[in-house]
């Protein structure tokens, strides 16, 4: 568990939690499904998992899942990693209007400035840019991991398979009570 902590904290500053503590999921306007994305490293395996949702205006779970991988070496290509899977999804599933919301603020950040990324794993960010621009529709936003309590548990969830899960309306035991949890605190806004 320490070795998860110290891999998914070192490379994307966090705020203070006082700031946060407040936070919660937000419902997506009418039209438009909100995705999820988040993911979970094991530095010293090189494995990560990736937890994707995709909610509806009511906060249900049109799909959920679960993608393990391996020789994945930093938190932050690890998170740019979740993000690009997540919209290859999107794509895949011809999606009209989605907002993409993870907590890796540096990915985000990355991903809507317009400079070239010439870093280590720039690539991903760049391939994510050009879908992006393929598909106007679609906004990356940024929340803060408090209220992406869901993906949370599906990436970690993620470091425990040995193949992708994908699950329609549905997913893993204890994903629901999540679920449940963010539309109590979303009906009560």
């Amino acid at each position: 568990m320490t070795e998860y902590m110290v891999a998914n904290s070192a490379e994307c500053p966090r705020r203070n939690f006082a700031e946060r503590r407040e936070v919660r999921w937000k419902k997506p306007r009418e039209g438009v499904t909100k995705i999820n994305w988040d993911a979970a490293l094991l530095k010293g395996s090189k494995r990560m998992g990736i937890g994707i949702v995709f909610r509806d205006q009511e906060g249900d779970i049109l799909l959920s899942a679960c993608i393990p991988q391996s020789s994945v070496m930093t938190a932050t290509q690890a998170e740019a990693t979740a993000l690009w899977k997540a919209m290859k999804m999107c794509d895949e599933l011809q999606m009209g209007e989605v907002e993409l919301e993870g907590d890796a603020l540096c990915i985000v950040k990355a991903v809507n400035n317009r400079e070239e990324n010439w870093e280590w794993g720039g690539q991903t960010i760049e391939d994510i840019r050009g879908l992006l621009h393929n598909r106007p529709q679609w906004l990356v936003t940024h929340t803060f991991r408090e209220a992406n309590k869901v993906v949370d548990f599906l990436a970690k969830f993620s470091l425990n398979v040995s193949e992708e899960i994908i699950w329609m309306e549905d997913g893993p035991e204890g994903l629901y009570s999540l679920i449940l949890q963010d539309k109590t605190v979303t009906d009560s806004y």
